[in-house]
């Protein structure tokens, strides 16, 4: 899962000198990897600002210019410290699983079932209504540009909508096991469910002014507790 995997250590933008005798001449070599060094800039801050231009933008539509002027950073060093735009936006996708989507996933962690889904829809309802964030989710923006297409970003895309489900999947085992939940019920399709339900009503945050909607969908998923998916006997 994305949100599992912590910011390794800065990587700088220096480049490596080799000097060799040939006519006086000393040859210069750029790296088109991340090169370690000292620290050049406050990395939390410009992985935070390259956030928010990637979920402003769109995965895609986050040019290199974009970036640029979000971070401060040109173009040169960001390739030196992140390896390339899909480094810097597997950085930035890692953050925000760390930072915006734990914080709704952690509503899950109360005892009874039912509280803990109102919490869960309740925390998306309140991220939905911020103004000081884009609209939509950063993860499913992803998941929608770039999945299936085999590269780093997707296969990091997998794993977290993965993770998410896994989450799901165990709290409602959970609920089973203490008596909250029925003994048929189907975890594995009702955190499927949920999974859907919370990348589908950030899309619709996304692309649509009715907010109305979006609210009476996440107020709708608290009763799919009442009577959950049963496996088939």
């Amino acid at each position: 899962m994305i949100g599992n995997i912590e910011p390794d250590g800065l990587r700088c933008n220096r480049i490596g000198v080799h000097k060799r005798v040939n006519g006086g001449k000393a040859a210069a070599t750029r790296r088109n990897k991340p090169m370690a060094g000292r620290r050049q800039f406050d990395e939390d801050e410009t992985l935070e600002r390259a956030l928010m231009c990637f979920w402003r933008n769109g995965c895609e539509g986050a040019s290199l210019r974009d970036l640029e002027a979000a971070t401060g950073l040109n173009k040169s060093s960001l390739y030196n410290a992140y390896g390339s735009k899909a480094g810097l936006l597997e950085r930035c996708l890692e953050r925000f699983s760390s930072r915006y989507t734990s914080e709704i996933f952690a509503a899950l962690g109360q005892r009874d079932i039912k509280a803990a889904i109102d919490a869960f829809t309740g925390a998306l309802a309140r991220r939905f209504e911020r103004k000081d964030i884009p609209p939509g989710c950063l993860a499913t923006m992803a998941a929608m540009e770039e999945g299936g297409a085999g590269n780093e970003i997707s296969q990091s895309v997998d794993r977290e909508m993965a993770g998410l489900k896994r989450q799901l999947f165990l709290r409602f085992e959970q609920a089973v096991s203490d008596g909250q939940l029925p003994a048929d019920t189907d975890s594995d399709a009702l955190a499927s469910l949920f999974l859907a339900l919370t990348r589908g009503v950030a899309v619709l945050h996304r692309g649509s002014s009715d907010h109305a909607s979006i609210a009476s969908a996440l107020k709708a998923a608290g009763a799919l507790i009442n009577n959950p998916p049963r496996k088939d006997n």
